[in-house]
């Protein structure tokens, strides 16, 4: 399977990592937190106490095993503000305003054009969006109900214990189909929707084998919602010669880190 070139940014965007205005300046040196802002899934980690701030002069930080991408619940609690995929739900001004208030340091009118940018140009907020929708559907079944976001990006309701699966109606905007994927229930699922009857909403991690896993966390280096690594990429094999033909992690990010002249150099100027 041969994948796409990275797209470029959109003009907000691309003014934002290239000119040497004080706002694009002050963007650059805070994208981190605006991506955070703006993400669809949390971080998770365990940190190792044993490192922790001892004093002045270089710290050191470190964490027990693995960094995850969290995939929260679907619907904010009463006495909450929303947060990351939920705020795609809302308004864009009323998002922006909960994201300010989060994160005072950064400038509401980026956030603002970053907002509205995404919402014209991802498409994984349609997906969110239809996933709350059948969520809602639910409301008066007694019933355990996921909607998921499975390997072969198509999405899938399962209703009841016995996790029976529908497809849901995709439109031609987000139907981003893998073909070569597997289509099966399985751990890399993406839950974006969930109610369980018994236990209330909680929390799911997303498995870095997904190809949503990296533009649902990364939103500002993947703006239009490009796809990662995924099982379905294989390396092209034009003369037959190759006994594995699957393509490595470690492969495609190498691909990914290089520089091309007919590719936006966005992952680079985000530093």
């Amino acid at each position: 399977m041969v994948f796409n070139n990275l797209q470029p940014p959109p003009e907000a965007l691309e003014r934002l990592v290239s000119e040497e205005t004080e706002e694009a300046k002050h963007f650059r040196k805070h994208n981190r937190e605006y991506n955070s802002s703006l993400s669809f899934t949390s971080l998770k980690y365990s940190p190792n106490k044993c490192t922790s701030l001892l004093g002045p002069g270089i710290q050191c930080f470190q964490i027990h095993g693995a960094l995850y991408h969290m995939q929260g619940p679907i619907e904010s609690q009463p006495d909450q503000f929303p947060q990351f995929a939920q705020l795609f739900l809302y308004d864009p001004q009323y998002a922006t305003n909960v994201r300010h208030t989060v994160h005072g340091e950064l400038s509401e009118s980026i956030l603002q054009r970053l907002t509205f940018m995404l919402h014209e140009t991802n498409p994984f907020i349609a997906l969110y969006k239809t996933a709350k929708e059948r969520l809602a559907e639910q409301d008066d079944q007694n019933q355990d109900v996921r909607v998921i976001l499975n390997p072969q990006l198509r999405l899938i309701v399962e209703v009841g214990a016995d996790r029976r699966r529908h497809n849901l109606p995709i439109v031609e905007e987000v139907a981003m189909i893998i073909p070569t994927e597997y289509g099966d229930s399985t751990f890399r699922d993406v839950v974006l929707a969930m109610r369980v009857q018994a236990r209330g909403t909680k929390f799911s991690i997303i498995n870095a084998n997904h190809a949503a896993y990296m533009p649902l966390h990364y939103v500002i280096l993947f703006p239009r919602g490009e796809l990662g690594w995924h099982w379905g990429l294989e390396l092209q094999n034009r003369d037959g010669n190759r006994q594995k033909t699957r393509m490595s992690q470690r492969s495609f990010y190498r691909y990914r880190l290089h520089t091309r002249e007919d590719e936006t150099t966005l992952l680079f100027r985000c530093q």
